[in-house]
């Protein structure tokens, strides 16, 4: 069983030229927040005129830790989702679609309309996103206690962009959580650590596994090597997985890594990479889940992103 802790926004999709991210300080394969309001509706205006030559904006749901206990319930996982639930037919399609899956939803309503995430795709199938940064929330406690007896405690990185919502789950996992249950923290962007870095260390503290990019594994630990950040990571009593892109993923533990090879994907079968760290995320832990070793684990991992990327969403077919 696994719970995670996350945001599950909408991801409104849309393909664009590199011009586009350019013209709109949109990082490539980042993230781009807007504390301004109508910063934010005049970016998401101008992104559906940019992508309506190329079919213009779709909506599907989304969210890191929400893609992944998607993608653990549609492997066959049981999973609780504690994530804000706003109002509005994008709140509806984003529990909907958990439910249709058979997620637990833990979570809670704002009140306020439902986070919405621009995925700008470019032509290389790279997705770059902007979100308006002013919806934070504070997780419940009392949704927090209901996870006790999972056997993982998902954190996407992604909270931690809000003060109140960081201080809650900092004391959640450094107070609260059972000594048996272990956490894994999902940083989720270059930025989310470099904005975040004194909350990931009070949490990294705590965690068993952490899951995380080659990028975000450099960034982490301030090298300029991904076998030197390794052994950082290994020194530190983490276990997890650093993804490498199409070289595959680097699994490991306190005392042991090996490389798994990425499943080979023709070029022509690539929709978008979105959700590719979030499919394989999913199906790691539910190796794990089912006692699988270290690189059994990280192949159904490699297996699932492979799955999804040849979708237009950012998840599996629930039932395929």
């Amino acid at each position: 069983m696994a719970a995670i802790i996350a945001n599950a926004p909408i991801d409104l999709v849309g393909r664009v030229d590199e011009s586009f991210l350019a013209a709109h300080a949109i990082p490539k394969g980042a993230t781009l927040t807007l504390r301004d309001a109508d910063a934010a509706g005049a970016l998401f205006s101008a992104f559906d005129v940019a992508a309506a030559s190329t079919g213009g904006v779709r909506a599907f749901p989304g969210g890191c830790g929400a893609n992944i206990a998607a993608d653990m319930a549609s492997l066959g996982g049981c999973v609780s989702l504690v994530a804000p639930f706003g109002s509005g037919p994008n709140g509806e399609l984003a529990r909907d679609d958990l439910t249709r899956r058979g997620v637990r939803i833990a979570g809670f309503e704002t009140g306020e309309t439902h986070l919405s995430l621009l995925t700008a795709v470019t032509q290389d199938g790279e997705r770059s996103f902007a979100v308006h940064g002013g919806q934070g929330h504070q997780a419940p406690a009392d949704s927090l206690n209901t996870l006790a007896s999972d056997r993982f405690l998902v954190l996407d990185g992604h909270l931690l962009d809000d003060p109140a919502c960081t201080a809650t789950l900092v004391r959640h996992a450094t107070e609260a959580m059972p000594p048996a249950q272990a956490l894994v923290v999902c940083p989720n962007g270059p930025e989310v650590i470099a904005n975040s870095r004194m909350a990931l260390e009070a949490l990294l503290a705590r965690a068993t596994l952490i899951l995380l990019s080659e990028t975000e594994a450099l960034e982490l630990t301030a090298c300029s090597g991904i076998e030197q950040a390794l052994g950082i990571l290994q020194a530190r009593g983490l276990a997890g997985a650093i993804t490498l892109g199409a070289r595959g993923v680097i699994v490991f533990d306190t005392g042991a890594h090996t490389i798994v090879p990425a499943e080979r994907v023709p070029a022509e079968d690539i929709v978008n990479t979105n959700g590719a760290g979030d499919a394989f995320a999913a199906g790691y832990l539910r190796g794990l889940e089912q006692g699988m070793a270290l690189a059994e684990a990280g192949a159904l991992g490699c297996h699932t992103a492979a799955r999804v990327i040849r979708l237009h969403g950012a998840r599996l077919e629930p039932f395929d």
